[in-house]
């Protein structure tokens, strides 16, 4: 199954949805590893022993023990907010996802500056407060996810300058129990028409 962009779903924190995502097309699954909605290691190797085709992201939301869970999380890409880079300095060789919010794009383009070579992806959050020219900016130096919330309208972003969507999973109701209501109706929307 081809999606129309790329997509990156992230806090899946449960078989089921990391399932659906892969079967779906999805490019990127993240996953909690810090925090209070952090997952194990266990549950991480669990998850990721039944899935195949996506690449795999931890999402470290503090500077907490993150060289540790770097160490500990085999994955393609580690996902940390703009502000966590100068506290997390073994990040410079390491494949970079990381959250920006474009409102102080002139102070986040010089945090970002000294990662740049690492930086394969920028989760943009609050999209509609942006700017189309700061957007521009952005995106000519740097490979844009856009965050989608379900407040702006997915054909709206889509014509924006981006590489993709970023979008959130969520907690199963009980094991194999999952609502996929937001992100299945996302999904469906991106499917690319197949050629005849």
């Amino acid at each position: 199954m081809a999606l129309k962009t790329k997509v990156k779903v992230g806090n899946i924190t449960n078989l089921s949805e990391a399932r659906y995502c892969a079967g779906m097309g999805v490019d990127l699954l993240g996953f909690p590893v810090s925090g209070p909605d952090g997952i194990s290691l266990e549950k991480f190797k669990e998850i990721n022993g039944w899935i195949t085709g996506p690449e795999l992201v931890i999402e470290i939301d503090s500077s907490d023990n993150a060289d540790e869970l770097i160490e500990q999380f085999f994955a393609h890409h580690i996902e940390v907010d703009a502000s966590l880079l100068s506290s997390l300095p073994n990040l410079k060789d390491r494949s970079l996802i990381v959250r920006v919010d474009l409102s102080n794009w002139k102070n986040t383009a010089a945090q970002l500056l000294p990662y740049k070579e690492s930086i394969q992806y920028l989760i943009v959050r609050n999209v509609l407060d942006a700017s189309i020219k700061i957007l521009k900016e952005a995106a000519q130096n740097y490979s844009l996810l856009l965050e989608f919330d379900g407040k702006a309208d997915l054909e709206d972003l889509l014509d924006l300058p981006m590489t993709g969507l970023a979008l959130k999973g969520g907690n199963e109701l009980k094991p194999g129990l999952k609502e996929y209501d937001q992100i299945a109706s996302v999904l469906e929307k991106l499917e690319a028409e197949e050629a005849d």
